[in-house]
């Protein structure tokens, strides 16, 4: 029976503050996800439901011993703490300074420093706690390295965030790990959510930590105060139970009332569970609008659980581990004085890696280690050429692949990143000519030098050329899922094909995939079909396959490989007109389920009907002999009519060789020479491309020995 230390007498006195404006909002920002990520593991380890209830029993004796040595509690913990930002580049990749402005408010919630105290109801104002536990952003990390504490990770695991997005996780005894993400699990309100130590103890360890939403990780919200108390053993002051506002329930804290919770509402004089006991509403693991407190006797259970060996809480504060982690120092000032910066380490990234000629690229820093005071860019090839902007916008105009250059610095130092080929630049005409075609990836040498898949999360798991299957040849494209990781984005990229002349133009494919999993829920697999006619700069969705509707071949716990055709299904969509154009291309994206397999396609295909062209020039007037060629070629053409023309010769990676322009020719018949060792040609693959006004035509030339 807990101890009544507020009383109802108090009622009267609190109706003036109950109509006051209180702190910001918390729990109207989402939701915890602790009883839902605990309850998982529980039902997935039975064994974890005894080894709670014997921590708690452990918790509650340490509390009552540590009672007899009040001095004890008096004592300053500070913890060494590391945020792990998983991102795509997106919004969720938040600012260093929003992360040091959230460790700040932290702090100031947890000493009791957060100037909204004076908000606090009388009847529990005596109570209200400084719980002596300040967080400091590690300074070097598990490798000895400097660092601020901010650990960037590219990933698709930031969506639907769950245990698996807990990345690149920090040695445990000695940082509290918190990962930032774009959102939190299948269902949509839940704001952050960590386990017990009990929970994470022994094979849990890689799950300990802190998940939360970017947007609550902005300086201001409370979401992060509640759930690393959970860290350190505090339950909801509704008790252990997922029924807020229903059900009344004890926390295992004398000085907290039972309460049954007050779920986005704020009603300062609520005494439900026991008329005489007015609730402690503003509590910070209250799921109310207005926490502004700790009590004391939370703050000697989460003592007691920061001196248990369990989950090696006892370990984050030690001296020793101090020093190791660059979070020593007495006070917070001595510990940011005695400290040095990092040179900043830069890193950057592109809104688009590919465009047309007259194509713009936003880049963004992304600098890590040490925040950098000044910085500068470099862009071959683009304009401007030299940039100290935090977001420049380049235009690249000639075809071909530039390296990107950022430079930062502070007063540690400067650190300098060159990211090769990192854009591209197309041409404005297509590689496949006509575009009207059937591709069965049976030509590895024509497949590489046009074909290409990016492998976005970095594991190795991406689209592939095989020869273990296909569908009506020796090779095919698949998609290496079975191995895979659950959220992980894979594209593959088709060659441009030239579609001018092409009305009811459709694409259609065939596509062989299985599922290792055994419930409709683990079967969340998606590809999806895009379209582009701007070089790759933007795309649109023109097919969409999820779950079944992909999985067409069902349950194999094996790693799938197709041997019949008809585990092959025929995938098509109509390509939308305003995108029947000179230069035409696909991607495939692969979205890793959780229970992926292996996954197949074949037989890319290009139909519709070609129209008659009345233009000056014409495909079959345009021809390369001898091709391949081991030292000249001639290119011949001829005009139906007057006009101008343009002959370029451009490499494999978009760099122009050659660029001839004729005004104003006659009719008639015309020849050019193309010597490899007057235009210094390498053997390989080359494109010539003719233009005759509105009219391109291209020609694969290939340099042989």
């Amino acid at each position: 029976m807990k101890n009544k230390y507020i009383n109802y007498f108090f009622a009267c006195a609190l109706f003036c503050v109950a109509t006051t404006k209180l702190a910001t909002a918390q729990w109207s920002e989402g939701t915890c996800g602790n009883y839902d990520a605990t309850h998982a593991m529980e039902v997935a380890h039975p064994e974890l439901i005894q080894q709670r209830i014997d921590y708690d029993k452990s918790l509650t004796a340490m509390v009552k011993e540590r009672m007899k040595s009040p001095a004890s509690a008096s004592q300053v913990y500070i913890i060494p703490i590391v945020f792990h930002i998983i991102h795509v580049n997106g919004a969720e990749n938040i600012s260093d300074l929003q992360i040091t402005q959230q460790v700040a408010k932290m702090n100031e919630d947890w000493r009791k420093l957060n100037a909204d105290t004076t908000s606090i109801v009388p009847s529990f104002v005596a109570l209200a706690a400084d719980v002596h536990i300040e967080f400091r952003l590690a300074r070097i990390d598990p490798n000895g390295n400097c660092t601020n504490g901010i650990d960037r990770i590219y990933s698709h695991k930031t969506f639907n965030a769950d245990e698996s997005c807990k990345l690149n996780q920090w040695p445990r005894d000695k940082y509290m790990n918190v990962w930032v993400v774009n959102s939190i699990g299948a269902t949509p309100g839940v704001a952050g959510y960590a386990l017990y130590p009990s929970s994470v103890a022994t094979y849990g360890y890689p799950f300990d930590g802190v998940v939360m939403l970017y947007s609550v990780c902005n300086g201001s919200s409370r979401v992060l105060s509640h759930e690393i108390a959970h860290c350190f053993s505090l339950q909801h002051t509704f008790g252990d139970t997922n029924t807020p506002g229903v059900t009344c329930a004890d926390d295992l804290v004398d000085d907290t009332p039972i309460t049954k919770g007050h779920p986005n509402v704020c009603p300062l004089t609520d005494a439900t569970c026991d008329p005489t006991v007015i609730e402690n509403v503003q509590n910070y693991m209250e799921y109310a609008t207005c926490p502004c407190m700790f009590t004391y006797g939370q703050r000697d259970r989460m003592q007691a659980a920061l001196n248990s060996p369990i989950a090696q809480r006892n370990n984050l504060w030690l001296n020793s581990n101090l020093i190791a982690t660059g979070t020593d120092g007495a006070t917070n000032a001595i510990y940011l004085a005695t400290h040095p910066v990092c040179t900043p380490r830069p890193d950057f990234y592109a809104n688009r890696y590919s465009v047309c000629p007259g194509g713009t690229v936003t880049f963004t820093k992304n600098i890590l280690d040490g925040t950098a005071t000044s910085w500068s860019w470099s862009f071959p090839g683009g304009s401007p050429a030299t940039s100290t902007a935090a977001a420049p916008v380049v235009t690249y105009n000639t075809p071909g692949s530039y390296d990107v250059t950022l430079t930062g610095t502070n007063t540690a130092g400067t650190g300098t990143i060159t990211k090769n080929m990192e854009i591209s630049v197309s041409d404005a005409y297509a590689m496949v000519i006509p575009g009207l075609t059937t591709e069965n990836f049976d030509n590895s040498s024509l497949y590489y030098s046009r074909w290409h898949s990016e492998d976005l999360d970095g594991n190795s798991r991406t689209w592939w050329l095989t020869n273990t299957a296909s569908y009506s040849s020796n090779q095919s494209m698949v998609m290496n899922a079975y191995y895979g990781f659950y959220n992980d984005v894979d594209n593959l990229y088709s060659p441009s094909y030239d579609l001018s002349y092409v009305s009811g133009a459709s694409l259609s494919f065939r596509c062989a995939a299985a599922t290792k999993g055994t419930t409709a829920a683990d079967v969340n697999e998606k590809l999806k079909v895009y379209v582009s006619k701007d070089c790759g700069a933007t795309w649109l969705s023109i097919k969409s396959l999820t779950g079944v509707s992909l999985i067409n071949n069902g349950y194999h716990p094996e790693e799938f490989v197709p041997n019949t055709a008809s585990q092959w299904a025929l995938i098509s969509t109509t390509i939308p007109t305003a995108y029947v154009t000179g230069n035409t291309r696909f991607k495939f994206e692969y979205t890793a389920g959780n229970a992926g397999n292996d996954l197949y396609i074949d037989d890319v295909n290009i139909s519709g009907a070609l129209g008659v062209q009345n233009n000056a020039i014409d495909e079959t007037s345009v021809s390369l002999y001898p091709n391949p060629s081991s030292q000249s070629t001639t290119l011949s053409y001829h005009l139906n009519a007057k006009a101008n023309t343009k002959i370029e010769m451009i490499d494999v990676l978009g760099k122009k060789i050659m660029e001839v322009n004729n005004a104003n020719q006659t009719e008639g018949d015309y020849t050019i020479q193309l010597s490899k060792q007057e235009l210094h040609l390498f053997n390989g693959i080359y494109f010539v491309k003719i233009s005759v006004d509105n009219n391109t035509i291209t020609k694969k030339l290939i340099i042989t020995e």
